[in-house]
C-alpha cells in the first residue's frame, strides 16, 4: 500500500527528487497543452485585432504612419506661434507709437487689431498649404 503523505517507494522523499504519479504527469501534461493553446489563441487574436483596425483605417482613408503625432504637434505649434506671434508684434509696435506720440490707446488698439489679423491670415495661409500625398499629387 503506498502512501503519498510518506516517504516511501510510492510516495515524495525527501532527498530532492521527486516522483509523480501518472495522475500528476497527466495533469501537468494538460496544462502544458492548455498553455500553449491559451498562448496561439492570444497571439492569433491579437493578430486579428490590429489586422481589423488597419481595415478600419483603410476604409476611413486614415493613415498613422510613424511620425505622423510629432508632424500634427509640430503643425500645430507652428499655428500657435504664428498667431501669437502676429497679436504680439501688433500690439507692442501700437505701444512704442502711442509712448513716442503721446496718444494712449489709439495706436494699441489698431495694431492690436492688425496684428490679429496678421495672426489669423498666416493660421490660414499655413491651412490651405497643401501637404504630404495631396503636393505629391498635385506635382508640386
Amino acid at each position: 500500500m503506498s502512501d503519498n503523505s510518506g516517504s516511501g517507494a510510492g510516495g515524495r522523499n525527501d532527498g530532492g527528487s521527486e516522483e509523480l504519479t501518472p495522475e500528476e504527469l497527466a495533469r501537468q501534461r494538460e496544462d502544458k497543452a492548455l498553455r500553449a493553446r491559451l498562448d496561439r489563441l492570444s497571439a492569433s487574436l491579437e493578430a486579428r485585432k490590429q489586422a481589423d483596425l488597419q481595415r478600419e483605417n483603410a476604409a476611413r482613408g486614415v493613415e498613422v504612419p510613424g511620425g505622423a503625432t510629432g508632424k500634427a504637434l509640430s503643425l500645430g505649434f507652428r499655428i500657435l506661434s504664428e498667431f501669437v506671434a502676429g497679436i504680439i508684434a501688433g500690439g507692442a509696435i501700437g505701444w512704442l507709437l502711442d509712448k513716442w506720440f503721446s496718444t494712449s490707446p489709439v495706436f494699441l488698439l489698431i495694431f492690436g487689431v492688425l496684428g490679429t489679423v496678421a495672426g489669423f491670415w498666416n493660421v490660414y495661409r499655413v491651412a490651405m498649404n497643401p501637404t504630404g500625398a495631396r503636393r505629391d499629387a498635385e506635382g508640386k
